[in-house]
C-alpha cells in the first residue's frame, strides 16, 4: 500500500537532479530582463500625444455668443478664444428656472391642443376655448420675461494667444454670462466686460436683476440677476470690483 509522504520529507529523500542548482544559480539573462521592465515602447510615449496643448478647439468647445441684434442666432468667436474649465459661478436655482419654462411651455401647448378639441367636438362655445387657449399660453411668455436677466453659469473668457499673466488677465477682463434658452433645455451665453459691470438700483425691471452692462454692439442696457454669496473669493473680487464702479461700498474693494 503506497504512503504519501510529506512534500519536506519527499524532496530530502530525492536528490536534485544535475543542473537544478546550476540553473538556480545563474544569473538572469538580458532577455529575461526586459520580460520584467517596461517596454521601449511604453517608454518613448510623446507626452505631447497624450496630453496635447493645442490652440484648436473642438466644435463643441468653440465659445458662441448672442446679442442683442441676433437673437436665436449665435455667432462663433475667433478660435483664439475659450471659456475656463469650470465656472466662477453656478446658480443654485438654475434647475428650478428652467423647470418653470418647460412647465409653462408644456402647459401652454396642451392647452392649445385642448381648446381645438373642444371647437372640434362642437359641444363648446368658441369663447369658452378661447379662453381655455389664452389662460394656458399666457404663463409662459411672462416666465420668459420675468426670467430672462437670470444667469446660471460665468466662465472667464481665455485668449490662448497671450501669456496668462496677471496683467493679461486683468486687462479687457471678459466674462461668459450663460442663460438658459426658452425651452429651458439648452443655454446660450452672452459676452459681458468687467470693466462695464453695474450694480443696478431698486427700481429696475421689478427690483429683480442687481447688474447691468452695456450691449457691444447695441449699447442698450443688459440685465443679469447674480445670486449674491455664491462663487467664493472669485466671485467676491467681480462684485467688489461692479460695486467700486457704480458708486457703492459694501466693503469688497479689490
Amino acid at each position: 500500500m503506497l504512503h504519501r509522504l510529506p512534500f519536506g520529507q519527499a524532496i530530502r529523500g530525492r536528490p536534485l537532479q544535475s543542473g537544478v542548482l546550476t540553473s538556480m544559480a545563474r544569473p538572469l539573462s538580458p532577455k529575461s530582463i526586459r520580460m520584467f521592465s517596461f517596454s521601449n515602447a511604453a517608454r518613448n510615449i510623446d507626452i505631447e500625444s497624450v496630453n496635447p496643448i493645442k490652440h484648436e478647439l473642438k466644435a463643441n468647445q468653440i465659445v458662441k455668443v448672442r446679442t442683442q441684434n441676433s437673437w436665436f442666432a449665435d455667432k462663433p468667436l475667433d478660435e483664439k478664444f475659450r471659456k475656463g474649465h469650470s465656472p466662477l459661478y453656478e446658480s443654485p436655482g438654475m434647475q428650478m428656472v428652467a423647470t418653470a419654462k418647460r412647465v409653462t411651455l408644456g402647459f401652454g401647448l396642451a392647452g392649445l391642443y385642448f381648446s381645438k378639441l373642444m371647437l372640434d367636438t362642437g359641444l363648446f362655445a368658441l369663447p369658452a376655448s378661447t379662453t381655455l387657449a389664452v389662460v394656458s399660453i399666457i404663463p409662459f411668455p411672462l416666465v420668459l420675461y420675468l426670467l430672462s436677466p437670470y444667469v446660471s453659469r460665468i466662465y472667464r473668457l481665455y485668449d490662448d494667444t497671450k501669456p496668462q499673466t496677471l496683467e493679461n488677465l486683468t486687462q479687457n477682463e471678459t466674462l461668459v454670462m450663460e442663460k438658459i434658452n426658452w425651452s429651458g433645455r439648452k443655454a446660450f451665453n452672452e459676452l459681458v466686460q468687467v470693466k462695464d459691470l453695474r450694480i443696478t438700483g431698486p427700481s429696475t425691471w421689478f427690483s429683480w436683476p442687481n447688474w447691468k452692462a452695456l450691449d457691444p454692439e447695441t449699447g442698450k442696457p443688459r440685465y443679469y440677476y447674480v445670486t449674491d454669496h455664491v462663487g467664493g473669493l472669485r466671485m467676491d473680487r467681480i462684485w467688489g470690483i461692479a460695486e467700486r464702479q457704480s458708486g457703492v461700498d459694501n466693503g469688497r474693494s479689490f
